[in-house]
């Protein structure tokens, strides 16, 4: 009944928590390569983007739908039940926001590197 609730709840909210920091990183590091993918130039002196905005669509149509699947059907490897409340009623925490700004320069960097070399 209401133990089963509260912790169906609580692994909601770690799984919306974990869904957050995979979208944003994604969208990070995407504007990265872009907004880097800038200094490229063509022989002619135009900007050579590192993707278009079919690729762009392509790309965030694939990771999206496919994080969302694994998170809903994923069990959570510990008690959430031992986890204390969450103090502040916001999503992104100062740790997420770590996580996501090292995650989404981890993805745009690599990026750059395998259109660099390509």
């Amino acid at each position: 009944g209401l133990v089963h609730g509260i912790s169906e709840g609580k692994r909601l909210l770690f799984s919306i928590e974990k869904l957050a920091i995979h979208v944003i990183s994604i969208n990070v590091g995407l504007v990265i390569l872009l907004m880097i993918g800038l200094i490229f130039r063509q022989s002619n002196g135009s900007t050579l983007y590192p993707l278009s905005p079919l690729e762009i669509v392509f790309l965030t149509s694939i990771f999206l739908p496919a994080s969302i699947v694994g998170l809903v059907i994923e069990d959570l490897d510990f008690d959430v039940m031992t986890q204390p409340p969450h103090q502040s009623r916001h999503l992104l925490r100062k740790y997420l926001l770590l996580d996501i700004i090292i995650y989404g320069t981890a993805i745009g960097a690599i990026g750059i590197a395998i259109y660099s070399v390509l």
